[in-house]
């Protein structure tokens, strides 16, 4: 913004300095929204960064996540074959607890 200061003579005979604002000049809009974009643009750069590591460390969950749900599943089967081998193991005693009985 350009400034003009010129003498005023007011009412008293006496003279004020006043400094007149002129509109900016083609330039100087231009060089001020220039500057304006390259902060958003700066501004931008730094949120698509942030993004890019927010999206990293949720992958990164993700997998960890498959990981750990991959090896519940594999112990829920684990629990389910031991379950199935004391359930026939009970089964056995049973059968040879009245096996036992009948003979005496």
């Amino acid at each position: 913004q350009q400034s003009i200061t010129t003498n005023r003579n007011i009412m008293s005979g006496d003279t004020q300095e006043v400094t007149l604002l002129s509109r900016p000049t083609v330039n100087e809009e231009i060089g001020r929204r220039s500057n304006r974009v390259n902060n958003l643009q700066m501004l931008l750069a730094e949120r698509e960064e942030k993004l890019e590591n927010a999206t990293l460390k949720v992958r990164r969950a993700s997998d960890t996540l498959w990981e750990y749900n991959t090896c519940v599943e594999i112990e829920r089967k684990r629990i389910d074959e031991i379950k199935r081998h004391c359930a026939a193991e009970l089964v056995r005693i049973q059968e040879e607890r009245e096996k036992c009985r009948a003979e005496r």
